[in-house]
């Protein structure tokens, strides 16, 4: 079964957005995105990877649960966050631990 399938979802609602998990003010995250000062570009790249293992995580645990699971330390991350991870421009890491969790696979 695909990661992406509805069969791994447990809740209907889509209350998970990157400033929501990140704790940031809406209304900063809008400001960034309306600003016209270009960013760094690895500032830049971040909301986007965050984003798309947000995405990831809602298909994979509840939309209830991506925040809490964003904030806690994860022993497959090294007992780091994988909202620090993510942070650290290693999403791929949190991908794959995704991906390992939507088929079964835990440590």
């Amino acid at each position: 079964m695909r990661p992406d399938s509805s069969a791994y979802r447990t809740s209907g609602s889509s209350s998970s957005s990157p400033a929501d998990v990140s704790g940031t003010n809406p209304r900063g995250v809008a400001r960034r995105r309306t600003h016209p000062t270009a960013p760094h570009p690895e500032a830049e790249e971040q909301p986007q990877e965050l984003r798309a293992v947000i995405d990831l995580a809602r298909t994979v645990i509840s939309d209830d649960a991506v925040r809490p699971w964003m904030r806690s330390p994860n022993p497959d991350l090294g007992d780091r966050t994988p909202l620090d991870v993510v942070a650290a421009g290693e999403y791929q890491r949190v991908f794959d631990l995704l991906h390992a969790l939507a088929e079964g696979v835990t440590s």
